[in-house]
């Protein structure tokens, strides 16, 4: 898993490119990590399913209500999955090579604009 450091490098990324809002997200990437963790027993996988209960988690850790905020925590927590699952299936000379594989990736799924979604039950 990478450091704490490079998702704090790839928020920034995303806070440059107009992606999320200005803010501290440290929290969502402690949601992750533990979603992420063995114990979990998650996919890190990129699919709806993974997609719909990291939604869900994002909507029962954040306690908030706030349509805008919670969008930018799904696409943090979004990029989080796509870091983790990029560095975990390639092998990079570098943190900017790393970061570039990650955005095409995340890019490419679209995640820049996924919007939170109230989940149903």
């Amino acid at each position: 898993m990478p450091e704490r450091k490079t998702f704090l490098n790839f928020d920034s990324l995303l806070k440059t490119q107009g992606i999320v809002s200005e803010k501290d997200y440290s929290v969502v990437h402690d949601w992750m990590d533990t979603f992420l963790s063995p114990q979990n027993n998650q996919t890190t996988d990129a699919n709806p399913d993974t997609i719909l209960k990291i939604n869900t988690l994002v909507v029962e850790k954040s306690g908030s209500a706030n349509n805008q905020i919670l969008t930018d925590y799904l696409r943090v927590a979004l990029g989080h999955l796509v870091l983790h699952m990029t560095q975990n299936n390639f092998v990079f000379k570098n943190e900017y090579e790393l970061m570039k594989r990650t955005f095409q990736a995340y890019t490419d799924k679209n995640f820049g604009n996924y919007c939170f979604k109230t989940p149903t039950t």
